[in-house]
């Protein structure tokens, strides 16, 4: 299992005005949570991966349509 804790309340971000979590900014052609999650691509089909995550704002529905985005086969 891969597991990313995201839960954290990205107050250097928060600081800086931004209105939400680091990991649903945009970054290139997606955003900051498809590059880190994207590293463990070979992982995909293989493994669980579980993402711990503060209920706000939309979140989970974000992190539900990248992983199925990105073909994760197994989120926990």
């Amino acid at each position: 299992m891969i597991v990313f804790p995201m839960a954290g309340f990205s107050s250097r971000f928060t600081k800086q005005c931004y209105d939400v979590p680091k990991f649903m900014l945009p970054l290139w052609d997606g955003f900051v949570f498809d590059y880190a999650v994207s590293g463990f691509s070979d992982c995909f089909d293989s493994t669980p991966f579980m993402f711990i995550f503060r209920e706000t704002g939309g979140v989970r529905e974000f992190i539900s349509s990248r992983d199925a985005r990105l073909g994760i086969k197994t989120v926990l």
